[in-house]
């Protein structure tokens, strides 16, 4: 069954004592897959069909693959599954693998990133829809042989434009494409080459890796999830997960035509999915289990302080003043306006600053201290009952 194609189940229901009638289920034949298998050990591709769904009416669906699988030695068994862009996160976050053979499975998908960054790091860059101009002139230093008319060899220099009048009277930029071979420069119009080749095969390899990316990523609503499973031999697996899906609808008829009361019922499936749903024993729950979204898919990065880097200098030198003597000295050096000087400089200077100071204090000349004088008294008490006067 295709994308948006409507899966409709009969239920019909007795009442007033009358027997069930069995219920019919109109399936659908497309032959659309979403699992098969690719046995590297016998090369063949191995549908691994959906065998169990369950439709949960709070929007989830629990989906369930069996198939048989082989691989041998340095050769894994490999699954592809395609999930739409929405169903990604809820895949990574449930899926579940039951290989006999196989203790460590392995999931490759691409990220929200890989297109751009992959583009980006070929020695041809398609990012961004670039012009046949400026792929060229992302390329200076590639060898290229143009035919334009007459084949010319030689090494890209760059692309420049120029102004063209047109017969209209109306200019435009015209690229051209400037070689430096043999015979020296020459520069083409882009208009007068008819074809050119790269002569470095890793460019034209990378070239046809670029398409191959941008042709894959035309889909852009669906994701391959490639799972890897080690192990020898051939063995019978399951893989389950759940996924968002639209959520099931039921209707009532009443039909009092009858001699008693016929009561039929409808249960309305959508399946919006690439997968084929033929043949699969299908369940509808009526429940809201809990379920949330994680933000899987899409790669996080977090955030670190940037340290400067320790280069060894030369270390401040610390001079302690003098404490005695050189104060009016000191005081004229501190109050003298100039500019911060450098380590070496404010070194050479204290130990200026303290020679002068001891200078100063050897040539001070020695005044003997006074003797010491009387007593004086300050002050004085008498008893005057239990205070001083």
């Amino acid at each position: 069954m295709n994308r948006f194609e409507r899966l409709v189940f009969l239920c019909l229901f007795a009442v007033c004592g009358l027997p069930a009638v069995q219920g019919e289920a109109l399936r659908d034949t497309s032959q659309g897959t979403a699992a098969q298998s690719h046995g590297s050990g016998g090369g063949n591709a191995v549908e691994l069909g959906l065998k169990r769904l369950s439709l949960f009416s709070s929007g989830v669906g629990f989906f369930e693959h069996a198939g048989s699988v082989s691989g041998r030695a340095g050769a894994p068994a490999e699954i592809s599954l395609r999930f739409n862009l929405n169903a990604v996160n809820d895949a990574l976050k449930s899926l579940v693998v039951e290989d006999p053979l196989s203790t460590s499975p392995v999931v490759r998908y691409p990220s929200e990133e890989t297109l751009r960054q992959t583009l980006r790091s070929l020695r041809i860059d398609l990012s961004g829809e670039p012009e046949i101009g400026e792929i060229l002139n992302g390329l200076k230093g590639a060898e290229l042989e143009v035919s334009a008319p007459m084949p010319v060899r030689g090494r890209i220099i760059g692309v420049e434009y120029r102004h063209v009048t047109a017969a209209a009277g109306r200019e435009s930029l015209e690229p051209w494409l400037s070689l430096f071979t043999a015979q020296g420069i020459r520069v083409i119009a882009l208009r007068d080459i008819g074809s050119f080749l790269f002569i470095d095969e890793k460019i034209n390899a990378d070239l046809n890796r670029a398409l191959d990316l941008l042709m894959a990523s035309r889909d852009g609503e669906s994701r391959e999830l490639l799972l890897s499973l080690p192990g020898e031999g051939s063995r019978n697996l399951r893989l389950s997960y759940v996924i968002p899906v639209p959520v099931w609808k039921v209707s009532y008829r009443l039909d009092l035509n009858r001699d008693a009361p016929f009561l039929q019922g409808w249960a309305i499936v959508d399946n919006d999915s690439d997968t084929d749903w033929k043949d699969v024993e299908l369940s509808l729950v009526t429940g809201r289990p809990v379920s949330f979204i994680q933000n899987l898919y899409a790669p996080y990065r977090l955030g670190r302080p940037m340290l400067p880097l320790a280069i060894a200098g030369i270390a401040d030198a610390v001079v302690n003043a003098s404490g005695y003597g050189g104060g009016a000295l000191n005081s004229a050096m501190k109050a003298a306006p100039g500019p911060t000087p450098a380590p070496q400089a404010r070194y050479a200077q204290d130990m200026e600053m303290s020679a002068m100071a001891e200078y100063a204090e050897e040539s001070r000349p020695r005044i003997p201290a006074p003797a010491p004088a009387a007593p004086l008294d300050t002050a004085r008490g008498q008893a005057a009952g239990d205070q001083f006067e």
